[in-house]
């Protein structure tokens, strides 16, 4: 009787898949057709076995890549909004509200992709938003946002450094309207109208210095007035003007590692949303 091999077994598998019986492959390889027969069948258990962990990984792979597609999307939100200055008025958002505006605005490109997971996020023709409820949909940009950082934990603190020089832009242009209002107060004006004036006239100033407004006089200000009131604002502009140097140099580390996260078509590491089993990590 001759000892079966893994190549030996091979050639049972492919002669049973012909029809050919298990008795003639026995006596062509000097075998038990038991023997064969069950060679034939661990040798079919073992192709099934594989064929669906094939199907798997397909899947996973295919999972992973949808799901790098949704972290380019959220990178792409978080690259739209550290580009976009801080307002010159009292009108501009928080900083985490904006990264996840841009985010949700961003998904609205992998539409198709979402929507075969049940989700629905796009625009009508009058771009009016149509979809899941919003604070579904502003949850899933959440996810997305901190998965993004989960796998690039250096992105997380340039955002973070981002953020918080955003916030102080935002705290030190109260101050110079409050500090403004204190020097107009000394004029005969009420503290509401010297608040009103001030805050105006930093409105002014800050886009004649960092430009993205234009120089608005409402009503009921005088041309005289305001241009007094921005004689104020000027030498009170330092901190401000530091503030917002910090949040453009921050802006530039983000972009650059936007940049290479688009390059390399996905983050390397995990998240909790990667699907298990996959190919982590961009090459």
């Amino acid at each position: 009787m001759s000892k079966v091999d893994d190549e030996m077994a091979l050639e049972f598998l492919r002669l049973s898949e012909l029809g050919h019986t298990y008795v003639d492959i026995g006596k062509r390889f000097d075998v038990n057709h038991r023997t064969v027969s069950e060679w034939v069948r661990r040798g079919r258990e073992f192709s099934r076995t594989r064929h669906w962990q094939q199907i798997g990984r397909d899947q996973d792979a295919r999972y992973m890549d949808e799901h790098h597609q949704l972290l380019l999307a959220t990178a792409h939100g978080i690259r739209k909004a550290v580009e976009t200055p801080p307002s010159n008025s009292d009108e501009g958002q928080q900083a985490q509200v904006l990264v996840i505006h841009h985010v949700l605005v961003g998904l609205q490109d992998r539409e198709e992709l979402l929507a075969r997971r049940g989700i629905r996020a796009g625009v009508d023709d009058s771009g009016a938003s149509v979809g899941n409820d919003d604070s579904f949909l502003e949850g899933i940009a959440i996810k997305l946002r901190d998965g993004l950082l989960e796998h690039l934990p250096e992105l997380q603190a340039a955002l973070d450094e981002w953020a918080s020089h955003w916030q102080v832009f935002r705290e030190r242009r109260e101050t110079l309207v409050r500090d403004t209002a204190g020097a107009l107060g000394q004029r005969p004006n009420t503290a509401e109208v010297a608040h009103e004036l001030a805050r105006r006239a930093v409105g002014v100033a800050l886009a004649r210095e960092f430009g993205n407004g234009g120089d608005r006089v409402d009503g009921g200000t005088s041309d005289d007035d305001l241009a007094r009131a921005v004689a104020q604002v000027i030498p009170r502009m330092d901190g401000v003007r530091q503030a917002h140097g910090m949040i453009g140099a921050a802006a530039v580390t983000c972009l650059g590692m936007v940049e290479d996260l688009v390059l390399r078509g996905g983050p390397p590491g995990r998240c909790p949303s990667c699907p298990e089993g996959a190919r982590t990590g961009a090459p």
